[in-house]
């Protein structure tokens, strides 16, 4: 059987005003914050965006710098937020032809379509594979004869046949030089360790008169001449090749066996009785070569491709309709504590209590 209080109306009264009164005593009602509630959100009205490949600027490039960083832009800078006005810096810097045409375009468009905000952003990035220079080999330079006069005896008298002196005088001047330059070439593997880039060969005969040659003909000054230019490149590329330098189809042969007179001789027509010695420097052969060594490249230097990576960005302007909003506040019951002393418990001593 349940058992039944009764209580009066000022007992229950009384009663409510106790709880109330201890409630309020261990909570109370504590400000923690606002909160900012849309009343009308913000629109967009109108929207551009505009970036690297879609854009083209109108003004010449030697007025680029001028133009981004002077009183054209200000009014685009003015409606963008710190950080869109950081990555504006960046544009400016890395793609600066965007930012002359992202200006221009603002400045032509604005009049019309009101912009209030624009926005710069990244837009990913944009990979290329850029071939590498081509590789550059070392060209020697060489002349022949460097050690001995152009009219020495370089052929037998009269005749195209090279003299044992020719022979002994290109292994000194070239021969000798190239084979010491390529035995340095290493781990080239079936290439050549060398090319003949370009020969050229002048001969010519002075204007002393012909004998007879020792295969019993009497060649004229240019068939002489001709034959000698002939007989020297054969000698001259035999030599090369044995050396291991290739020559091809590319490589640029000139001869000139014409000389200065263009029949095959230079100097003054021979007049009998003069001294035949002052005759002596107008025959002559001149010889010059371009050898390209295959020294190994440098570790990078090497022919192939890198990979150049370009960031990219966009720079959207925008129209919208302004929106309303108002802030709240934000309120939380916390639980209050009791006193507690200030200081922790310690010890001391005390006479009193020996």
């Amino acid at each position: 059987m349940r058992k039944v209080v009764k209580i009066s109306v000022s007992d229950l009264e009384n009663m409510v005003k106790k709880v109330l009164k201890e409630q309020e005593y261990n909570e109370q009602l504590k400000r923690v914050g606002t909160k900012r509630v849309n009343i009308i959100k913000s629109k967009t009205k109108d929207k551009k965006t505009l970036k690297q490949g879609n854009v083209q600027p109108e003004l010449s490039e030697e007025q680029w710098e001028e133009f981004v960083n002077g009183p054209e832009a200000n009014v685009m800078v003015s409606l963008m937020t710190k950080t869109s006005r950081t990555k504006w810096e960046e544009i400016k810097k890395n793609q600066i032809d965007l930012a002359v045409a992202t200006i221009e375009d603002f400045n032509k468009t604005y009049p019309e379509k009101k912009w209030n905000k624009v926005t710069c952003s990244n837009a990913g990035e944009r990979t290329e594979n850029i071939k590498r220079e081509p590789v550059l080999y070392p060209v020697a330079p060489m002349i022949f004869p460097s050690n001995s006069a152009p009219s020495s005896d370089f052929f037998v008298d009269n005749y195209y046949k090279t003299t044992p002196y020719f022979k002994e005088q290109f292994k000194v001047d070239i021969t000798d030089p190239i084979a010491s330059q390529l035995e340095l070439i290493k781990n080239v593997g079936e290439k050549p360790k060398a090319y003949l880039k370009s020969l050229s060969i002048d001969t010519s005969a002075s204007r002393l008169p012909n004998g007879k040659s020792p295969d019993g003909k009497t060649y004229t000054f240019e068939e002489l001449s001709k034959l000698r230019n002939e007989s020297a490149l054969k000698y001259i590329k035999s030599q090369l090749s044995y050396l291991g330098v290739l020559i091809d189809s590319n490589t640029v042969i000139t001869q000139n066996y014409k000389g200065q007179n263009g029949d095959g001789t230079s100097g003054p027509e021979w007049k009998r009785g003069n001294d035949k010695s002052k005759y002596e420097k107008y025959k002559y052969l001149n010889v010059n070569l371009e050898v390209i060594i295959n020294k190994p490249p440098s570790p990078g230097e090497d022919d192939g491709e890198d990979i150049l990576t370009t960031k990219l960005y966009k720079v959207t302007f925008q129209r919208r309709t302004k929106g309303i909003s108002i802030k709240i506040p934000l309120f939380t019951w916390i639980k209050k504590g009791k006193r507690q002393p200030k200081r922790r418990p310690s010890k001391d001593t005390c006479p009193s209590f020996d």
